[in-house]
């Protein structure tokens, strides 16, 4: 299977470039689905990176708390670090793109005093567009543990506009230092009833 070039201005969806056999059809539904191969991703790495983006929006007051998460970001290697983590858990949630949300959003929140230590104390979700991303920040001398495979979930004002059953919520994770590589299908829906996806067959 080829890779299917998929480009999106966030209005407009292009994926005329996509290769046939990458696409399927089922016009009783209304539907295009289109598998897009991703480059391949370090998933340890792309976890690091939404703690740095945490960590540029954290008060300064809580950096003593994360001497060992400024650390560990700061190491050479993914694979050779000295933590060891049981689980890196990424909450990931999209919603249909007719409901998509305008602009971005980071938001850092901190765990309440009288809640069950076996939360993270800190914890950064990062929505935009059709997208949302959750992570605890890890390596706090506040937690009890290095790695979190369960948190509790920040509802987004998606949820609150909508509704909490409107989300598509997925869990990763992302403790693997190797590359992964993975494919990726999206879904374009006849929204309106036109008949704007039909099929079009190169024979004819």
């Amino acid at each position: 299977m080829d890779n299917a070039l998929i480009e999106t201005t966030g209005t407009f969806i292009g994926w005329q470039d996509a290769p046939l056999e990458n696409i399927i059809h089922a016009p009783e539904d209304g539907m295009v689905y289109v598998t897009q191969k991703i480059p391949g991703f370090i998933p340890v790495a792309l976890y690091k990176s939404l703690v740095k983006m945490a960590l540029t929006i954290i008060p300064e007051t809580e950096l003593i708390h994360l001497q060992r998460t400024l650390e560990w970001i700061s190491e050479d290697s993914h694979g050779d670090s000295k933590f060891k983590f049981d689980a890196l858990c990424l909450y990931q949630g999209k919603v249909e793109s007719s409901l998509r949300e305008p602009g971005i959003s980071a938001l850092i929140v901190k765990r309440k005093e009288q809640i069950d230590k076996e939360n993270p104390y800190l914890m950064f979700r990062l929505t935009y567009g059709s997208f949302m991303f959750q992570v605890p920040i890890p390596l706090s001398d506040q937690d009890l543990t290095l790695g979190f495979s369960q948190i509790p979930y920040i509802p987004t004002l998606f949820d609150l506009k909508y509704g909490f059953n409107r989300m598509q919520l997925g869990k990763m994770n992302l403790r693997i230092s190797e590359t992964v590589r993975m494919e990726m299908t999206v879904s374009f829906k006849d929204l309106d009833g036109t008949g704007t996806l039909e099929y079009i067959d190169d024979n004819e």
